[in-house]
């Protein structure tokens, strides 16, 4: 349990670091025409929750290749895994950019944007 903390620590920081500059705008600049409290709470929640998520499993998945090829291994050694690995970041990285195309107006502060 411990080595998997560790190792998911990396990975926990450049998701925090990537999401937090979206957080500091939603604060701040979109603070006109929100929903009741409480539905505008859990919607922030489920939304950053999930942008901070898919970084966090974006860097996860790439970690196990970089480690591999630092400890010398060849990338092409085992070329299966790595073509279901690739696949697999990219599905990330495409949801991850498709949900903050959606959502920058709103982290702008943009009325009626939602």
């Amino acid at each position: 349990m411990k080595t998997l903390l560790s190792s998911l620590k990396l990975p926990a920081l450049v998701s925090t670091l990537l999401v937090l500059p979206f957080l500091v705008l939603e604060l701040t600049l979109n603070t006109a025409n929100r929903a009741p409290p409480a539905k505008y709470a859990l919607d922030m929640t489920v939304l950053f929750g999930i942008l901070w998520l898919l970084p966090l499993a974006f860097m996860a998945g790439l970690l196990p290749i970089v480690r591999s090829v630092r400890a010398g291994q060849t990338v092409m050694q085992h070329p299966g895994r790595l073509l279901v690995c690739v696949g697999l970041l990219a599905l990330v990285a495409f949801v991850w950019s498709a949900i903050l195309v959606d959502q920058l107006p709103s982290f702008l502060g943009v009325a009626n944007s939602d």
